[in-house]
């Protein structure tokens, strides 16, 4: 019931005796006002406890409507709850199988790569080869088989498989480098 009714009714119960109060001394002159006014206060606190009591009763009636609705939540969180630890289950089975799936590929692409793989060419087998002996003493011979005359050093191979020979100053000469391509240079390695 709404404060403003309760507030009417208070006011009532407590003013009809108020007004009748003449009355009531008249014809009770023997007995206290109080003693008269008892009945009527009995009767307010009566209307007030029966307005307590409905309104106690909806609020009851709320409660119980929101435990119900408390337990409809409940449960569809509960089911929630279980649809998500399934769709995590399906989640972790595709992350397996995209994992080995990966790893196939992978094995696939390494295979690819070995079977793309260009052969070397003699000029990078042979650049390879040289590449230990750079700063080494080396003999070099020409075409026609002769020998060169002085002390020769392979003093670098390039990123281009080129090899530079480096020929020290001697007495009456200059110091020289001899440019050859890896490809053209033949090897003969002295144990």
């Amino acid at each position: 019931m709404s404060r403003l009714l309760r507030g009417v009714v208070i006011f009532v119960a407590a003013a009809i005796p108020l007004v009748i109060f003449d009355v009531l001394r008249e014809a009770h002159w023997q007995t206290d006002w109080w003693k008269v006014m008892l009945p009527d206060f009995g009767v307010v606190i009566a209307i007030l406890e029966m307005l307590h009591s409905s309104e106690a009763n909806e609020l009851t009636w709320d409660a119980n409507r929101l435990h119900e609705q408390s337990n409809l939540l409940r449960e569809r969180n509960t089911e929630l709850d279980e649809e998500r630890n399934r769709l995590a289950g399906e989640l972790n089975k595709v992350q397996l199988e995209v994992k080995g799936l990966q790893e196939e590929r992978n094995n696939h692409l390494e295979q690819i790569a070995k079977h793309m793989q260009l052969p070397k060419t003699p000029a990078e087998k042979n650049a390879t080869r040289l590449r230990k002996y750079i700063e080494e003493p080396v003999a070099g011979y020409n075409p026609d088989g002769s020998k060169w005359v002085t002390d020769t050093y392979l003093a670098e191979v390039t990123e281009n498989d080129e090899v530079i020979f480096f020929m020290p100053a001697q007495i009456g000469s200059q110091a020289c480098a001899i440019f050859a391509d890896c490809g053209q240079v033949e090897i003969t390695e002295l144990a």
